[in-house]
């Protein structure tokens, strides 16, 4: 029988391998009782190593450097690098939908984020957003004509966000005229996912109070699946995405009623 520091050890390494798992699925990989793995996420929690999430269980944003990493856990870091001029591309094109006054959200993302890099003087609107790296380059701009509301809570620094369970009900009192929203990936099935699990009640929310619902992603993220899934792309009114697709790509998304913007 493995001792209780052991079986943290495996805890840990399980979480880093498979990002986010309920305590079911743990207590399987683990070989234990549910009881026992309960107690373990209990005792990994208060000590900030892990933490919980709607039901799920992830490696803690601020764990210790020394516990194996899965790539994606720096997921968020890494696609800031990759496909810049594509990610800028598309945030372009996106920033040229918003009509004045309108109320729109900009969501967590390496793309959606550059959208106000691309405002002018006479922009006017109102945004909601949840991410740090957006709200900052609102802030940035010093422009008196744009009204940020910021969805705040918890910070995760891995991901750069804000994120807490009674946000939800102020969101559900909102009106937005224009989401635009981010991804990890889109499957050629239509599934939208992302890294980890406190990200899908935030962005479902979001999601329900817009009229419109407008994906950003560059063509890397197409025919991709991670690990929670928040969405469908028949929740969505446009996908604005880089010449880098794929005919096949196209033509799969296509028949699944996408309207697709290639820039």
């Amino acid at each position: 029988m493995i001792t209780k520091e052991q079986r943290h050890k495996r805890i840990l390494e399980i979480l880093a391998e498979k990002v986010s798992l309920s305590p079911k699925q743990l207590a399987e990989l683990v070989s234990v009782s549910e009881m026992t793995i309960r107690r373990d996420i209990k005792e990994l929690s208060s000590r900030h190593l892990i933490e919980t999430f709607y039901g799920k269980v992830a490696l803690s944003s601020n764990i210790d450097n020394n516990v194996p990493q899965h790539k994606s856990l720096d997921i968020y870091h890494t696609e800031q690098e990759q496909h810049f001029q594509e990610k800028l591309q598309i945030a372009q094109y996106a920033s040229q939908l918003i009509d004045a006054q309108d109320v729109i959200c900009i969501d967590n993302g390496t793309t959606c984020c550059h959208i106000p890099d691309f405002f002018s003087r006479d922009t006017s609107c109102l945004i909601y957003s949840y991410s740090a790296r957006t709200q900052a380059r609102i802030i940035q701009l010093k422009n008196e004509n744009i009204q940020l509301f910021a969805l705040g809570g918890y910070y995760h620094s891995q991901l750069q966000m804000y994120e807490y369970p009674e946000i939800i009900d102020i969101i559900k009192k909102l009106h937005i005229n224009k989401m635009f929203l981010g991804t990890v990936g889109v499957s050629l099935d239509g599934s939208l996912s992302c890294v980890q699990p406190y990200e899908v009640p935030i962005r479902k929310a979001l999601m329900e109070q817009s009229d419109q619902v407008i994906l950003l992603a560059d063509s890397s993220k197409i025919g991709k699946s991670w690990y929670d899934r928040y969405g469908s792309t028949k929740d969505l009114s446009m996908f604005i995405t880089d010449s880098g697709i794929t005919a096949e790509q196209r033509s799969s998304l296509e028949k699944l009623g996408v309207n697709l913007v290639v820039v």
